[in-house]
């Protein structure tokens, strides 16, 4: 394999890649990145976490293409050290890469095992746009629970409801709703109910959240992962355990004695100052008084 590219234009794949390879990976090869040079593209993939896979292409003049698997945490750190706008030739040969830049050139070893393919993705659901995709998630990852004994509560609620992506959270003690416009490609939703990794789903709206339109991918069979695609950038994720998720939209009431239009700042300080005094574990009482 041999290609040139810009050190920029490296760094910047890995910064997204690198975010997914695992912390505590269960064998060597599952810390590594996968590199494929094809075509007038290098391709990066991160598959090595059972519970989040991703994969970018990044533009490189290929003089021979290939694939290679290199440590992942090694190519990261290099890449931080390359200086920026700098012309990046790459060259695997036999058990080392080596990547030469200006008067300097950096080995690193390869990993020979089989690096874990990415799975197949699901059926196309629909795209939405990548800001409201964000904030959506950003907004009901606040109600995501936390408590290890019930990881299901840790989920994001991601359903196909008509012409809407509806994502809502609970912890028990508090529920979080939004919904989307979506444009549906399928005409039959493929899954009425897929159960996300929040503190994940979280990180990959980060990195949406400037895309034009994502492509939504929601598993039809078991197996499959919940994917969010990009032209040059694809996210799956395995969800979690959905069959004893609550029923949100039958414990929320539709209706309510009283209702109150607040100023959002003006309320914030009021309840910043009553836990203040009362502190975290200690109900604060709203009382709406005509």
């Amino acid at each position: 394999m041999k290609l040139t590219l810009t050190t920029e234009t490296l760094t910047d794949a890995l910064r997204l890649v690198g975010r997914r390879i695992p912390a505590r990976p269960t064998e060597p090869i599952a810390a590594g990145l996968q590199l494929t040079a094809d075509g007038q593209q290098l391709h990066l993939t991160a598959s090595g976490d059972p519970t989040i896979g991703m994969r970018t292409a990044v533009p490189a003049a290929v003089h021979l293409a290939g694939t290679a698997v290199l440590p992942g945490r090694m190519l990261t750190a290099i890449a931080r050290t390359l200086p920026p706008k700098a012309r990046l030739d790459i060259t695997v040969d036999t058990g080392i890469a080596n990547f030469a830049f200006g008067a300097s050139s950096v080995s690193v070893p390869l990993l020979d095992a089989d690096y874990p393919a990415m799975p197949d993705l699901p059926r196309t659901a629909g795209t939405v746009s990548g800001r409201d995709f964000a904030a959506a998630v950003n907004q009901v990852a606040v109600t995501v629970g936390t408590d290890d004994t019930l990881p299901m509560l840790g989920g994001i609620r991601v359903e196909l409801a008509g012409h809407e992506l509806r994502l809502s959270s609970t912890d028990r003690h508090r529920a979080s709703f939004r919904s989307i416009p979506i444009e549906r490609i399928a005409r039959r939703a493929p899954s009425q109910l897929c159960l996300v990794p929040g503190k994940a789903l979280r990180a990959t709206a980060v990195d949406l959240r400037h895309a034009e339109t994502v492509t939504i991918g929601l598993p039809a069979a078991e197996g499959q992962r919940f994917s969010l695609s990009t032209p040059g950038m694809t996210i799956a994720h395995t969800p979690l355990e959905a069959s004893h998720y609550p029923d949100l939209g039958k414990l929320t009431p539709k209706t309510f004695a009283t209702t109150a239009v607040l100023d959002r700042m003006e309320l914030l300080e009021v309840v910043r100052r009553a836990v203040a005094v009362a502190g975290d574990y200690v109900p604060v009482c709203l009382t709406a008084c005509l």
